[in-house]
């Protein structure tokens, strides 16, 4: 039984490496490897094995962290270099809580809204500077 859970965990790392190798290279049409998970299926791991051995193996764990860090830089890149300024808009919007200022709505009024319908764990980092900002002005 150890035997078979110690090939278990040697071919799983064997696997996270080359997976992380495979993610610094460029694919056949000289563009990016960025999904692990098409690598993952190319290998016949699907998504169950994978969460199993994470589940198993802590130092496969830390390779598929790694790869899914990978990613979300190479996702990041490619949403900067369109040339538009829609990548941008998504990443401060989806990842760092910025948006569009709400002219409707007064500032008592947003953090009203915030307080009453979001815990103040779910409000934004943004909000939750106005609201700071705002009340420890002239404010308070």
């Amino acid at each position: 039984m150890k035997q078979t859970a110690l090939m278990q965990l040697t071919e799983s790392l064997e696997f996270g490496n080359r997976l992380l190798e495979w993610m610094k290279k460029s694919d056949q049409n000289g563009g990016e490897n960025v999904f692990y998970q098409e690598f993952c299926l190319q290998e016949g791991w699907d998504r169950y094995s994978i969460w199993t051995l994470r589940q198993l193996y802590p130092d496969f764990n830390v390779l598929m962290q790694f790869a899914e860090e990978i990613q979300e830089v190479k996702l990041n890149k490619l949403a900067l270099s369109t040339g538009k300024s829609t990548g941008a808009s998504f990443l401060l919007k989806n990842l760092y809580g910025y948006g569009e200022k709400s002219t409707s709505e007064s500032k008592p009024a947003l953090f009203k809204r915030v307080i009453n319908e979001q815990s103040i764990n779910e409000a934004s980092e943004v909000e939750l500077r106005e609201m700071v900002t705002y009340f420890t002005q002239e404010h308070n």
